[in-house]
């Protein structure tokens, strides 16, 4: 029987969730350190926590300036996971892009 990574596992998890809100497959990006969903700023890869092989979910986003400032680019953990949790971690990821969207058309609708 073929073992299948973790990054595997979660980028077929993240095309189904994701799927689920109107993404297509090749919004979803893997490569061998880990998944990108690069649409929403969301960035996934396997690191170590106390000694455990977690999934550490990264949002990076970019804040206007006002003026001549540049614009400035942070960067926030929203979650760590264990491996092996690709299917809550697809969820997790994929009830966040949901709610981006949906501030955003009311953000349109607001103004």
């Amino acid at each position: 029987m073929k073992t299948v990574s973790p990054i595997v596992r979660l980028r077929n998890a993240l095309q189904a969730a994701c799927g689920a809100i109107g993404m297509g497959d090749e919004e979803i990006i893997a490569d061998r350190t880990g998944v990108d969903v690069p649409s929403a700023g969301i960035s996934l890869a396997v690191t170590l926590s106390e000694g455990h092989r977690v999934w550490q979910a990264i949002e990076t986003y970019t804040i206007r300036s006002v003026g001549e400032a540049d614009d400035r680019q942070f960067s926030t953990i929203l979650f760590e996971e264990p491996v092996g949790s690709e299917l809550w971690v697809a969820k997790r990821i994929a009830m966040k892009v949901a709610e981006g969207r949906v501030d955003t058309a009311i953000d349109r609708v607001a103004s």
